[in-house]
């Protein structure tokens, strides 16, 4: 009999055990779970932040043929074009210099433009297609500044003179 009682004790014991370890084995499924869940949801929430924008300037509508987009172009740049003054609408090399002319307080040069029109310019005056601009004016020379684009792209200023004859 005392073996039936130390059988069924250490029977008994050995599902106690059985049980508790399954016990923990589960409570630590249970805490993985939720955590592999969390980081699963952080990487969700992550993917969601991110927005993109797009912005459309400056590049054509691919929905829209090139040719007319092209003839678009051209149509504003001649707008653009005609609302500039006529200093602006000609190459320097296309201006004829006169004279110099100056009183007290300013000088004035005097110039001839393709359209066979005279105009009067002064310092700091915006003058030829390149954005030049009028830096002095000296008894014989004006000196204009223009933005001029090298073979890298690179903007650089370039001084160039108009001449009394």
């Amino acid at each position: 009999m005392r073996r039936w009682v130390v059988l069924i004790v250490s029977i008994s014991l050995l599902c106690v055990t059985v049980t508790v370890a399954e016990e923990r084995k589960q409570e630590e499924r249970q805490t993985q779970q939720p955590l592999a869940q969390q980081a699963q949801e952080e990487q969700e929430l992550k993917v969601e932040k991110q927005h993109y924008i797009y912005n459309a300037a400056g590049r054509r509508d691919p929905f829209l043929s090139i040719i007319v987009a092209q003839r678009d172009a051209e149509k504003k740049k001649q707008a653009d074009k005609r609302l500039l003054p006529p200093m602006e609408k000609f190459d320097l090399s296309q201006f004829t210099l006169i004279a110099i002319v100056w009183n007290i307080k300013e000088v004035y040069a005097v110039v001839k433009l393709p359209d066979g029109k005279f105009y009067n310019l002064k310092e700091g005056m915006n003058v030829g297609v390149n954005d030049g601009v009028i830096i002095s004016i000296t008894p014989d020379t004006v000196i204009v500044r223009e933005k001029t684009v090298d073979f890298r792209g690179k903007v650089t200023p370039k001084d160039r003179t108009l001449k009394l004859r």
